[in-house]
């Protein structure tokens, strides 16, 4: 009658999962892989999404440095890879990795405190856009944090007043279907889980050898191009 409620010790204990849903009455849950839905009465519905720090969260995890969420899977062109860890303490910096199956890396993003006030580098002619864009930052609070990442690899190059129709040179091809690892790194401490990611299923006719294929020659214009 009073919004969603969640236990952790098999309902012996109850504490509000409502965030900042209004006091309603929820009429339905429906658990659908790693989301929870919800329907209330009369303030329509609600997605909470990603809910895997539900699962394997305890007593000591919330004392630990750094824990990093087991990743959910992710459909190529449909989510992004989102990536949940705890900071048990205030940190400095936080470093995370994508690597691919044998351990390359593919990209790299760091986080401070006072990153999410960061704009994006002004032109140095006037008129131009830079075509700089600011690179994600990983969240660096105490507490539960989230990064997402979009499955581009390093695009090109991009300078002042550079002109591409049809297209960003500094957004990278997208990650084909396969095994990933996410490498994140804070308060002394490096945490590595590896997550899947995989072709739409709702597409027919397209094979994940498809994928790889288009992926090999997106690389080679990118290369070409930077």
């Amino acid at each position: 009658e009073h919004g969603i409620y969640v236990s952790f010790d098999s309902g012996d204990h109850w504490q509000s999962l409502s965030l900042d849903l209004p006091d309603v009455q929820v009429s339905d849950i429906a658990l659908r892989d790693d989301d929870i839905a919800i329907a209330t009465h009369g303030r329509s519905m609600y997605v909470l999404e990603n809910i895997e720090p539900f699962r394997e969260m305890s007593g000591s995890l919330t004392r630990a440095p750094l824990h990093l969420f087991t990743p959910s899977l992710v459909t190529r062109g449909v989510t992004d890879a989102t990536f949940q860890y705890y900071l048990g303490k205030k940190t400095d910096s936080v470093h995370v990795e994508i690597l691919d199956a044998s351990g390359k890396l593919i990209r790299a993003f760091n986080g401070a405190p006072g990153d999410t006030a960061i704009k994006p580098i002004p032109s140095s002619v006037p008129g131009c856009d830079a075509n700089r864009p600011i690179e994600p930052r990983a969240p660096t609070k105490t507490g539960l944090n989230r990064f997402r990442w979009n499955l581009r690899y390093q695009g090109a190059a991009a300078f002042d007043c550079m002109i591409l129709w049809s297209g960003n040179a500094t957004s990278g091809p997208t990650a084909p279907p396969g095994k990933y690892q996410v490498r994140i790194s804070a308060n002394g401490m490096t945490e590595t889980k590896s997550f899947t990611v995989r072709r739409d299923p709702r597409i027919i006719g397209v094979t994940d050898r498809d994928m790889r294929e288009q992926f090999a020659l997106a690389s080679q214009i990118n290369e070409k191009t930077n």
